[in-house]
């Protein structure tokens, strides 16, 4: 199956990939035959969202999702879809996305060094206290990340 297969089996409109390359940008099926790659899908919003494990980890629902599948042999995440080597992990229409914003999670990965190693709560006080340029400080989607617990590793 190729990267378009991918995306009408999965009901996906558009995509966020890391930052690409001259060889990513015109090769996405290298994302999907990535054992290190997550695949975030937002069902209400038909977006993927595509994290390197190490990033994707950082949400502390991914990481669980991952360990609890591994460990009970549950079927939480779609590892290793037939043809793909891509964890796959979907936002089904039962979670409450109203507060997370599209543009917002489009822009993930231009925010990304700012928000690597930040709790949600840190940034909000980074925000406020005008540690963060306001221009990027308003593309960080501070819903998005609580509901998915990111960096809540850090407490």
């Amino acid at each position: 199956m190729n990267f378009n297969d991918f995306m009408v089996q999965n009901c996906i409109v558009d995509v966020v990939f890391p930052n690409t390359t001259i060889y990513t940008k015109h090769n996405s099926n290298i994302y999907l035959q990535n054992p290190n790659m997550i695949c975030l899908i937002i069902d209400s919003m038909s977006l993927a969202l595509f994290l390197p494990s190490h990033i994707g980890e950082k949400f502390c629902f991914i990481k669980k999702s991952i360990l609890y599948d591994d460990d009970d042999n549950k079927e939480t995440v779609s590892d290793y879809e037939v043809g793909y080597k891509v964890k796959v992990i979907h936002i089904d229409q039962e979670w409450d996305t109203r507060k997370w914003s599209y543009t917002k999670i489009q822009a993930f990965y231009k925010i990304l060094h700012i928000i690597e190693n930040k709790t949600p709560e840190e940034i909000e006080f980074m925000g406020k206290e005008h540690e963060i340029c306001y221009s990027d400080y308003i593309k960080i989607d501070i819903p998005f990340l609580t509901s998915l617990l990111w960096n809540s590793h850090i407490y």
